[in-house]
Parts: C-alpha cells; structure tokens; sequence
C-alpha cells in the first residue's frame, strides 16, 4: 500500500510542477524543465500501470480471499447439480461430500469430464443455496439438515448445513437452504429416532440417528447379573462417546454403560446392582453420540 501511495504522490508532482517551473527564476528554469520532462516520461501510463504492478508483486500472490465462491477443478464427474462438495485430493481440486467430511460448498452445473474449473458457493456465504435431498424433509418438522452421503443432506448426521427453507417429498429432490444459520444447540426436532427390541434382551437394534430412544423388552434380569445388545449405527466412529440415560420405573436398580465401540456399532450393557430383586419391566433408553477424536 506504501508503495501505490508514493506512486500516486510522484504523479501528482509531475503534473504541479510544471505550474511552479512557470514562477520559477529564470536561473532555475532549466534545471527544472530536464527534471519536468523525466517525470511526464516515467509517469506515463504504461510506466505508472507497471510501477502499479511492482507494488502488488510485494504481496504474497498465492494467498488469495473469496466473497462467495471459489474455483476449483473436479476430481470426479459433476453428474447432478447443487450437491455438496469437498476438498480433492490436490490443493485446488474438489470431490463429493460425504456425511463426515465437511464440505466446501455447492456446484450448480453438471460436467461429464474431471479436471475440470468449477464454481463453488461456499457455505455460509451469499444467498440460499440449492441442495439434494437423500429423504423426504419437511419445513416446519425438520428445523435443520446435516450432510449425507453422496453430496445430499438429510434430516439427520454429524454436520450441520443449515436451515431448510423449502419441503422435498423423496430422495433426490431439490431444496432451498439457508446455510447461514448458525448451529443450533444440541440435538434438533428431526435429527433423533426410535426402536423397540424384539425377541429378547441380548437381541440387537439398529438405528441410524445420532440421537434417539431404545426401548427394550420386558427384562427379567437377575439381582447382581447383567445383558448386553448391540446398537447398529451408520454414524458411529470408534472414537465416539455413546452416552445413555433410562427412565426405567419397575423393580431392580438397572445401571447402563457402553462397551465395544467401533465404526458403526456399539455395546450396550444393563447390569442390575440390586441386591436381590430381578428387573420386571422394558426399559426407555436414550442415547445421544458425542463426536470425538483421539487426537
């Protein structure tokens, strides 16, 4: 900046001197008409554009700032519009988005080739964006989408998009989102799930939410003996930290823990403390993930 300033200044010189040179004494004149013209000379427009230049060349010109989008070229074909994409494996390349791996932005034209320049709206920048839907979701109900698989969004998953502005009725059909929307706190309306244990207690479940509600079969758990399910979820990573709660009300003194975390599964153990009486009722067990990292 120092740099255009001096330039700017020297300009304006050459052009006001020749006023003064016309006041001058006599004595001075003809120093000052060779200093005059070696101005006008250096600031002429191609001299002033490439002084212009060599101040900018101060500046680091790989370190760049975007508004709203940013170009990148795509690392696999662009077959549907609008869908999230993420980082590439080169430092300006970009690939399809996944429920776990934040996405830049979306892309609203389709290419058939790779390697291609594309223009991505980035999230959290400019107007509403249009996205994919991967189920049915619905203004109102679902207060919030999270990245799914494929470049899509869904009702539910581990990051958060923004706010759907529209409805869509099944997979693959197109919203409008509000992804400027700060992240809500905690878990929100249409992001959690239920399911009931059949057959008996050591039977497993399956339930692809990262919060929800299990709710056992009737236990019939001895004093001082314990079962153990496994819970099937897409969105658990074996760094996670499951946490459980019950509102179970018969008798026995039921305590809950996790074991056997792993990607995409994880063990829940009832152990009943009491003394002497056996668990007598189905338990209500809710269950919310805790994303983590070992490092």
């Amino acid at each position: 900046m120092k740099y255009l300033i001096l330039t700017i200044l020297m300009a304006l010189a050459a052009f006001a001197l020749p006023v003064l040179y016309k006041h001058a004494p006599a004595t001075a004149k003809n120093k000052a008409a060779i200093f005059i013209d070696g101005l006008r000379e250096q600031f002429r427009v191609p001299n002033i554009q490439r002084m212009v230049q060599a101040a900018n060349d101060t500046y680091d010109a790989a370190v760049e700032t975007h508004e709203c989008s940013v170009r990148r070229t795509n690392d696999v074909a662009v077959a549907t519009r609008h869908l999230l994409w993420a980082q590439g494996a080169g430092a300006n390349t970009v690939k399809l988005a996944t429920a776990t791996l934040p996405a830049l932005g979306t892309i609203d034209n389709t290419e058939t080739a790779t390697d291609k320049g594309q223009s991505v709206l980035l999230l959290g920048r400019g107007p509403t964006k249009k996205m994919v839907a991967s189920e049915a979701i619905t203004v109102g109900t679902h207060l919030a989408v999270f990245q799914a698989s494929g470049g899509k969004v869904a009702t539910s998953g581990t990051i958060y998009v923004g706010v759907p502005l529209t409805s869509t009725s099944a997979d693959g059909d197109i919203l409008e989102i509000d992804d400027t929307c700060a992240i809500p706190k905690g878990h929100v309306t249409g992001s959690g799930g239920v399911v009931t244990q059949i057959t008996s207690s050591s039977t497993g479940v399956t339930l692809n939410k990262p919060t929800g509600q299990i709710t056992t079969v009737a236990l019939t758990t001895a004093a001082a003996a314990e079962e153990v399910f496994t819970v099937s979820n897409s969105l658990v990573a074996a760094t996670d930290v499951p946490v459980l709660a019950t509102t179970y009300a018969g008798a026995g003194t039921p305590a809950l823990s996790v074991k056997n975390v792993v990607a995409g599964a994880f063990d829940i153990v009832i152990t009943n403390l009491h003394a002497s009486a056996a668990l007598n009722a189905a338990m209500t067990i809710n269950f919310s993930l805790i994303k983590a990292v070992a490092a």
